[in-house]
């Protein structure tokens, strides 16, 4: 009896050998199969394609259960890992390629038309005035620390009060502030930075 279990089990331990083997060839056919598939994907790309039809060999059509399966597997991990889209070509349920593709999706550059954003991130965010009118308003709206920037050259009629409780910078942005006063703004219990520009009198 011993010699029957012993003889058994050594049938067996060559049948799961050989299914071992058989499972790795599987895997070898899958990646000579992943060789063509780079081969003509780059081909491809060459031509400024971004997909192919790819069929597959017989040397994957014709394996059988696990085997096929294991091969199918490997490629298709290896399809993912590329980061290609793949979607499966079946003849009666049974899968005989790829449709893949590649296209790059739009940066955020692109998406933007490559322009860079404008304005300093660093600086506070704030209205814009291009006027003496809206820049009376904005500071008059004003009620903590502002920056306010300038888009154009300007006229002061008046002098513009700065109030208590308000701490304003002046961005003027490259422009000129002409006043035909004194005085372009007085300051009463507030602060102002003046920044970027230059205020002159008439």
């Amino acid at each position: 009896m011993a010699i029957i279990l012993s003889e058994r089990a050594a049938a067996l331990s060559i049948t799961k050998i050989y299914k071992e083997r058989l499972m790795q060839s599987a895997e070898l056919v899958a990646k000579k199969e992943l060789v063509s598939l780079s081969t003509a994907i780059d081909s491809a790309a060459t031509k400024g394609q971004d997909s192919i039809s790819f069929k597959l060999s017989t040397s994957v059509t014709k394996l059988e259960g696990a085997y096929k399966d294991k091969a199918i597997e490997v490629i298709e991990d290896d399809i993912r890992s590329a980061g290609y889209s793949a979607q499966r070509v079946k003849v009666n349920d049974v899968i005989t390629g790829y449709e893949i593709s590649w296209a790059e999706e739009e940066s955020s550059d692109d998406n933007n038309g490559g322009e860079e954003p404008s304005g300093d991130p660093d600086e506070p965010a704030g209205p814009t005035v291009s006027d003496a009118n809206s820049l009376k308003d904005a500071i008059d709206a004003a009620d903590s620390a502002t920056t306010i920037k300038l888009t154009e050259d300007m006229t002061l009629a008046e002098s513009i009060n700065i109030g208590e409780g308000k701490s304003l910078t002046l961005n003027l942005n490259g422009q000129t502030i002409t006043s035909d006063t004194a005085t372009a703004f007085t300051v009463d219990g507030g602060s102002l930075t003046i920044e970027n520009g230059t205020i002159s009198g008439t």
